[in-house]
Order: structure tokens, then sequence, then C-alpha cells
């Protein structure tokens, strides 16, 4: 981006009713992810996320197919904090955040997301929006799976 454009900020919370760790492992279980929300499929990895690691996600975006880069900037898991840059092939592009924190009696999840596609920037937060939304749903239902498993029968 050049001088002068600008970036939009959205920062989303969600809390959820399991310990830090339990979410962490529900974030970072991207091919659980994947299998659960509509319009995006990946070659996510099985296992954990890594600093360096490069994704490559195939997203729907207003019903066109589109390759979405993501690179692993950072990734603590004892801090429980993933940084990654994002891009697709038209050059927009966005960082993002996800921390997990202790909240109550649960935790919660933050994600940052700074988007950088110039005029198209209110499309794509609407979008950002809808996804990291349906990716909170999708972790809603991972953790009701893990709780059943963990329940004994």
């Amino acid at each position: 981006m050049g001088p002068g454009a600008k970036m939009q900020t959205i920062i989303l919370q969600h809390d959820y009713p399991v310990p830090p760790a339990t979410l962490w492992a529900v974030a970072m279980d991207y091919a659980g992810l994947d299998g659960l929300i509509c319009g995006a499929s990946a070659t996510a990895p099985h296992d954990l996320p890594a600093t360096g690691q490069e994704m490559r996600i195939h997203i729907s975006l207003l019903g066109a197919r589109r390759v979405h880069v993501v690179t692993v900037v950072e990734c603590d898991h004892a801090r429980r904090i993933l940084r990654a840059t994002e891009a697709g092939r038209t050059g927009r592009r966005w960082r993002h955040t996800l921390a997990v924190t202790p909240a109550g009696a649960g935790s919660r999840l933050t994600d940052r997301i700074e988007i950088e596609a110039g005029f198209l920037n209110p499309i794509l937060s609407i979008w950002a929006r809808r996804h990291f939304y349906a990716r909170h749903l999708a972790r809603l239902k991972l953790i009701a799976r893990h709780q059943n498993r963990a329940t004994p029968t």
C-alpha cells in the first residue's frame, strides 16, 4: 500500500466456556475448522501451526473461489498467540493476530485483523467479519465434540 493508503482494523472477541488450553487447541485445529466452514478449504496441516509455516487456503469471496496464502509470522503456543500475514492473488492483504486469554471461568479468543485493500476495505471488512464469525461457530461445534468425547457413556 502506498503512502496515505488507509488500513482498517477489526477486533472481534468471543468468550468460550472452556479453559484457555482447550480453546487454543481448538483454535489451532485448522483441519477441524476447515471441515466446518462453508466456503473455505485448506491445505491445512494436521500439525500445530509453527512460525514460518505457509498454508494455502481456498476461500469463496462473493461466489468466486480464490487462493489465499497464510504465512505464520509468529506462533507462541506457551503464550497462546499467533500472528500471520494473509494475502490473495489480487494483492489485497491483511495481518491477523489471534490470542487466547483467560476470561472469568472460561477463556476469550481475540482476533485482530488489519486489512489493507484500498477502496475494497469496506467489502473485505464485511467479508472478514462474516468469515471470523463462521470460525467462531465452528469452534463452538469443535468444543462440543471435544466435550462429548470427554464425557463417559
